[in-house]
Parts: structure tokens; sequence; C-alpha cells
């Protein structure tokens, strides 16, 4: 999404013209969408992260419990590779802290919310245009790397949402990956012209 701020924050005017406030208002609704978008990321990323910390815990769970019972059966190599599952199940999930990165993400998405309805309640002006953009970076600032089809995906989303003709194509196996690998040189096909298309949030 482009951002459209530098120009307007360069006046020194009190009262804009009608081209100045034309400008604030493009300024915060691409911000806005920023925002929704970062918003959808966060939740999409939360929500994984609670799935695969669920499912380590029913693996361990029901490991356990079969290990368990292998060993009162008397089928100790049933119980020791049980036992092992369980120990590489608990310990990935120990190690990447499934649930701590949810917990993150949690946090970010309830910070993007907050902006968002500071940004509906204040009245628009060039110096809140500016604290809005500071605020929106200084929060991504403490977002994980992006991962840019999924960016994209909720990018094409929002745009869905608000009825916007603008979306990115996005075939099988980038959909199919796009929660374990960047893709950071990727450049998908644009289905329409949009400015907001330029530069995709997280």
């Amino acid at each position: 999404m482009g951002e459209s701020t530098g120009n307007i924050g360069d006046s020194a005017t009190s009262s804009p013209s009608k081209g100045q406030e034309e400008g604030i208002e493009d300024s915060i609704y691409e911000i806005d969408f920023r925002i929704r978008c970062a918003k959808r990321y966060c939740r999409k990323r939360q929500s994984l992260f609670e799935s695969l910390h669920i499912l380590c815990i029913f693996i361990s769970l029901f490991g356990g419990s079969v290990a368990v019972g292998s060993a009162i059966a008397q089928f100790p190599i049933i119980a020791l590779i049980c036992g092992i599952i369980v120990a590489v199940i608990f310990a990935a999930d120990s190690a990447i802290g499934f649930a701590k990165r949810a917990e993150k993400y949690n946090g970010l998405f309830k910070d993007f919310t907050n902006l968002l309805i500071k940004a509906r309640l204040e009245n628009p002006s060039i110096k809140f245009v500016i604290t809005l953009k500071n605020e929106m970076d200084g929060i991504q600032k403490y977002t994980p790397s992006d991962l840019r089809v999924l960016d994209v995906l909720c990018h094409n989303q929002e745009s869905m949402s608000q009825g916007i003709d603008d979306q990115y194509e996005i075939d099988f196996w980038h959909r199919l990956l796009m929660n374990v690998w960047k893709f950071e040189n990727w450049q998908p096909k644009k289905l329409s012209n949009n400015h907001l298309v330029q530069n995709t949030s997280k």
C-alpha cells in the first residue's frame, strides 16, 4: 500500500486547503487499510500457532497413553517408540514455543485494533496522519519478519471485504507453503491497478 504522508507532513499551514484535506483523508484511509491487513495477518498467525500447540498436546497425550498401555501389556518396543515420539514432540513445542508465538501475535492484534480505533475517533489532521504512521511503524517494528504470500493473501481478503477490485494472483504452491516460506523475491501477478497494492502491510 502506497503511503502519501511525505508531502502532507511538509506543509506548515494550520488550515489545510481542499487538496491537502483530500490528501489527509487518503493517507488515513491507506493507513487504515494497512492496519486492517495487519490484523488479518496477526490473527492467521495466532490461529496457526495455537493449532500447532494443541496438536502437540494431543499427540503427546495420545502417545503417552499408548506408551503406558504398551508397557503394561509388555510391548517394550512400542512403548519405547511412543516415548521417543512424545519426547520429540514435547521438545519441538518447547523449543519453537508455539504457545508463546500465538500469544505474541495476539498482543500485536490487540495493538493494531487499538490503533484502528484511534484512527476512527480522532479528527483528521496533518499531525494526526504523521502520528498514526509513526505508531503503525512502531508496532510493525516488533512484528516477526513477514511471510510475503500470507501478507498478500491478507491484502486480497481485505480488498474483497471492502469491495475493492484489487488483488494479486496466488497459485496453489505458494498458498501451500505460505506459512513456512518467506518467498522474499516473489512477484505475483497483479489482477488490478489500484495504488494500494504497491506495498502490502504485515
